[in-house]
């Protein structure tokens, strides 16, 4: 398979939400996800994960555009992804982040990954507390 390009744009996303367009778009910060990996190719680990969302959220939250690049990047399922990207949608809104961050360099298999991380995490902090709930009356109940 090969890595193209990918921002997450109207095609991605169910008809009801519109992608807006940039304004007046800037230069962009392009962070080389490969260049902070402790293992390198591997994106697995959560301290990893963190690292990435610790430098592009406050950029993001300033309004500036941020790339994440994972050319030669082996993303070894979703974790990493909900701790980069997912737990942005806590913090910002969903226009925002469709603004100001894409990607590139991903494989189509881990672009369907990213797209479903961002679904499962607008899902759960549309509704946080009732997810939280839930996952605790689980836990309760295994006791």
């Amino acid at each position: 398979m090969s890595a193209v390009s990918h921002s997450l744009n109207a095609t991605d996303l169910p008809v009801n939400v519109a992608v807006l367009p940039p304004v007046n778009r800037q230069e962009e910060h392009v962070i080389q996800v490969l260049d902070l990996l402790d293992l390198p190719p591997y994106f697995a680990s959560v301290e990893d994960a963190q690292k990435i969302y610790e430098m592009m959220y406050p950029l993001i939250r300033q309004g500036q555009d941020v790339v994440l690049a994972f050319e030669g990047v082996d993303i070894s399922g979703s974790a990493g992804l909900h701790i980069a990207i997912g737990q942005l949608y806590g913090v910002l809104s969903e226009e925002v982040i469709l603004r100001h961050l894409r990607t590139t360099g991903l494989e189509p298999l881990d672009q369907g990954l990213l797209l479903d991380v961002c679904d499962t995490a607008k899902k759960y902090y549309s509704s946080r507390e009732l997810y939280d709930q839930i996952w605790e009356e689980i836990l309760s109940e295994d006791e």
